[in-house]
């Protein structure tokens, strides 16, 4: 992972589409890609799926690139998310018009934490919550 961060870090990258999917990147992992995250000014697109970030890594990657405003689609699918507190985030992204959240188990308060981000959410277009797994 440090050597992703460091590319995507550089500042000369030009890197629009980035998939790191299935490759066990952790929380860590997630906090370790994020200060790079915050500095690409191109990354258009980022594909972690498959990786056991869970919520706290989540949060992680969604503070790290509000601020950027150009990241347009982000795919967390069976990333083991529960709460989805980062999902009052998605009103002030102005860029995000693609978000997957497929097979991830999503509990009651996620789902809550999900529905009130998505009523002020005015640029996203397309979500992807198939093969939810919602826990009661």
């Amino acid at each position: 992972m440090p050597t992703v961060a460091t590319m995507l870090g550089h500042l000369q990258s030009r890197l629009l589409v980035l998939s790191i999917a299935s490759n066990s990147i952790t929380v860590e992992g997630a906090k370790l890609l994020c200060p790079a995250l915050e500095k690409h000014p191109f990354l258009r697109e980022l594909c972690l799926d498959n990786n056991p970030i869970g919520d706290e890594g989540a949060d992680s990657i969604f503070a790290a690139i509000r601020d950027g405003d150009v990241l347009e689609s982000l795919s967390l699918s069976n990333c083991g998310m529960q709460a989805c507190a980062w999902a009052p985030r998605l009103r002030i992204m102005t860029s995000l018009s693609r978000l997957g959240l497929a097979r991830n188990k999503i509990d009651n308060r996620g789902f809550q934490n999900l529905c009130d981000g998505l009523q002020e959410t005015a640029c996203l277009r397309e979500l992807d919550v198939r093969l939810r797994f919602w826990l009661r």
